[in-house]
């Protein structure tokens, strides 16, 4: 009688796989929450060139479609 649940090697190349997506994409949101925090201040601050250098940052990116990015 065979076991259908082993572990074989494709169940933990899966596993492995999905590992990594998870880091991948945890470590995505750290950074864009990280750079979302900065740019999000910059817009708030007195200086000219900082104010609209991240305005810009956040209209090119909001000009962008979703399939683009």
């Amino acid at each position: 009688m065979t076991n259908k649940w082993r572990l074989d090697g494709k169940w933990m190349a899966e596993m492995y796989w999905f590992l990594i997506k998870f880091i991948i994409s945890f470590i995505g949101i750290i950074f864009s929450t990280i750079i979302g925090i900065i740019v999000g201040v910059a817009r708030l601050s007195p200086n000219y060139l900082i104010r609209n250098s991240a305005g810009f940052y956040v209209e090119f990116f909001r000009n962008i479609p979703l399939l683009l990015q």
